[in-house]
Protein backbone atom coordinates (compact mmCIF):
# COMPACT_ATOMS: atom_id res chain seq x y z
CA UNK A 1 0.00 0.00 0.00
CA UNK A 2 3.06 2.30 0.33
CA UNK A 3 2.57 2.66 -3.45
CA UNK A 4 -0.43 4.04 -2.80
CA UNK A 5 -1.09 5.81 -0.06
CA UNK A 6 0.65 9.16 -0.64
CA UNK A 7 -0.41 10.94 -3.33
CA UNK A 8 0.81 14.73 -3.76
CA UNK A 9 -2.47 15.85 -1.70
CA UNK A 10 -3.10 14.02 1.39
CA UNK A 11 -5.97 12.30 1.50
CA UNK A 12 -8.84 12.90 2.73
CA UNK A 13 -11.71 10.80 4.92
CA UNK A 14 -13.99 10.72 1.62
CA UNK A 15 -11.32 10.29 -0.77
CA UNK A 16 -11.03 6.83 -3.06
CA UNK A 17 -7.93 4.76 -3.38
CA UNK A 18 -8.05 2.42 -5.79
CA UNK A 19 -5.26 0.60 -8.48
CA UNK A 20 -4.86 4.11 -10.22
CA UNK A 21 -3.71 5.91 -7.21
CA UNK A 22 -0.08 6.32 -6.79
CA UNK A 23 2.11 7.93 -4.52
CA UNK A 24 4.26 11.01 -5.50
CA UNK A 25 8.44 10.34 -5.65
CA UNK A 26 8.52 14.10 -4.80
CA UNK A 27 5.85 14.31 -1.96
CA UNK A 28 7.28 11.25 -0.03
CA UNK A 29 11.29 12.95 -0.41
CA UNK A 30 9.89 16.07 0.84
CA UNK A 31 7.87 14.27 3.81
CA UNK A 32 11.09 11.91 4.35
CA UNK A 33 8.67 8.62 3.79
CA UNK A 34 12.12 6.91 2.49
CA UNK A 35 9.87 3.45 3.05
CA UNK A 36 7.65 4.46 0.53
CA UNK A 37 9.79 6.71 -1.90
CA UNK A 38 11.87 3.47 -2.11
CA UNK A 39 9.02 1.25 -2.77
CA UNK A 40 7.02 3.66 -5.00
CA UNK A 41 10.60 3.83 -7.12
CA UNK A 42 10.56 -0.18 -7.42
CA UNK A 43 7.20 -0.79 -8.61
CA UNK A 44 8.15 2.06 -11.13
CA UNK A 45 11.35 0.85 -11.97
CA UNK A 46 9.99 -2.76 -12.16
CA UNK A 47 7.19 -1.38 -14.50
CA UNK A 48 9.34 0.23 -17.03
CA UNK A 49 11.68 -2.73 -17.35
CA UNK A 50 8.62 -4.80 -17.75
CA UNK A 51 7.35 -2.75 -20.71
CA UNK A 52 10.96 -2.38 -22.20
CA UNK A 53 11.31 -5.98 -22.37
CA UNK A 54 8.09 -7.45 -23.21
CA UNK A 55 7.09 -9.09 -19.66
CA UNK A 56 3.53 -9.80 -18.31
CA UNK A 57 4.05 -7.92 -14.68
CA UNK A 58 1.31 -8.18 -11.86
CA UNK A 59 1.96 -6.02 -8.89
CA UNK A 60 0.65 -6.59 -5.63
CA UNK A 61 -0.36 -3.71 -3.15
CA UNK A 62 -0.90 -5.59 0.20
CA UNK A 63 -1.91 -3.73 3.59
CA UNK A 64 0.46 -3.98 6.16
CA UNK A 65 1.10 -7.98 6.06
CA UNK A 66 0.22 -10.10 9.56
CA UNK A 67 -0.32 -13.93 10.29
CA UNK A 68 1.94 -16.74 11.16
CA UNK A 69 6.11 -15.74 10.76
CA UNK A 70 8.66 -17.97 9.22
CA UNK A 71 12.05 -16.25 11.13
CA UNK A 72 12.82 -16.35 15.30
CA UNK A 73 13.17 -12.50 15.25
CA UNK A 74 10.41 -9.66 14.57
CA UNK A 75 9.54 -8.05 11.52
CA UNK A 76 8.32 -4.87 10.22
CA UNK A 77 4.85 -5.91 10.83
CA UNK A 78 4.87 -7.85 14.01
CA UNK A 79 6.90 -4.80 15.69
CA UNK A 80 4.04 -2.52 14.74
CA UNK A 81 1.72 -5.04 17.26
CA UNK A 82 4.96 -4.61 19.54
CA UNK A 83 4.63 -1.03 19.81
CA UNK A 84 0.93 -1.15 19.87
CA UNK A 85 1.22 -3.12 22.88
CA UNK A 86 3.68 -0.22 24.24
CA UNK A 87 0.71 2.73 23.29
CA UNK A 88 2.63 4.10 19.97
CA UNK A 89 -0.16 4.58 17.42
CA UNK A 90 -0.60 1.68 14.85
CA UNK A 91 -2.47 0.39 11.32
CA UNK A 92 -5.35 -0.03 11.34
CA UNK A 93 -5.32 -1.36 6.83
CA UNK A 94 -4.55 -5.25 7.42
CA UNK A 95 -4.13 -8.05 5.52
CA UNK A 96 -3.11 -12.08 6.60
CA UNK A 97 0.18 -13.23 5.03
CA UNK A 98 -1.68 -16.67 3.75
CA UNK A 99 -4.26 -14.46 1.90
CA UNK A 100 -0.92 -12.45 0.03
CA UNK A 101 0.12 -15.66 -0.86
CA UNK A 102 -3.68 -17.23 -2.37
CA UNK A 103 -3.64 -13.49 -4.19
CA UNK A 104 -0.39 -14.19 -5.95
CA UNK A 105 -0.65 -18.22 -6.99
CA UNK A 106 -4.19 -16.91 -8.44
CA UNK A 107 -2.80 -13.71 -10.27
CA UNK A 108 -0.15 -17.13 -11.39
CA UNK A 109 -3.01 -18.98 -12.63
CA UNK A 110 -5.79 -16.52 -14.17
CA UNK A 111 -4.43 -15.59 -17.46
CA UNK A 112 -6.79 -12.46 -17.55
CA UNK A 113 -4.96 -10.84 -14.41
CA UNK A 114 -2.87 -8.05 -15.22
CA UNK A 115 -1.71 -4.24 -13.70
CA UNK A 116 -2.18 -3.59 -10.54
CA UNK A 117 -4.36 -5.05 -7.32
CA UNK A 118 -4.54 -3.90 -3.95
CA UNK A 119 -4.79 -6.70 -1.10
CA UNK A 120 -6.92 -5.56 1.76
CA UNK A 121 -8.81 -6.60 4.94
CA UNK A 122 -11.41 -4.94 6.87
CA UNK A 123 -10.60 -1.91 8.77
CA UNK A 124 -9.29 -2.82 12.59
CA UNK A 125 -9.65 -0.88 15.47
CA UNK A 126 -7.61 -0.37 18.60
CA UNK A 127 -10.19 -2.30 20.56
CA UNK A 128 -10.30 -5.38 18.12
CA UNK A 129 -6.37 -6.06 18.43
CA UNK A 130 -6.49 -5.57 22.04
CA UNK A 131 -9.18 -8.03 22.16
CA UNK A 132 -6.98 -10.41 20.08
CA UNK A 133 -4.12 -9.86 22.34
CA UNK A 134 -5.87 -10.44 25.76
CA UNK A 135 -7.27 -13.62 24.11
CA UNK A 136 -4.18 -15.01 23.02
CA UNK A 137 -1.91 -13.17 25.37
CA UNK A 138 -3.69 -13.08 28.98
CA UNK A 139 -0.41 -11.72 30.87
CA UNK A 140 0.00 -8.81 28.65
CA UNK A 141 -0.42 -5.84 30.57
CA UNK A 142 -2.23 -4.07 28.55
CA UNK A 143 -3.27 -0.58 29.33
CA UNK A 144 -6.89 -0.08 28.73
CA UNK A 145 -6.61 3.61 27.20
Amino acid sequence: MATVLFPRSPLGPNDLVDETTFSDPSFCEEEKLMYVLSKTLAEDAAVRFAKANNIDLIVMNPALVTGPILQPTLNFSVDVIVEFINGKNFFNRFVDVRDVALAHVKALETPSANGRYIIDGPIVTANDIEKVLREFFPDLCIDDK
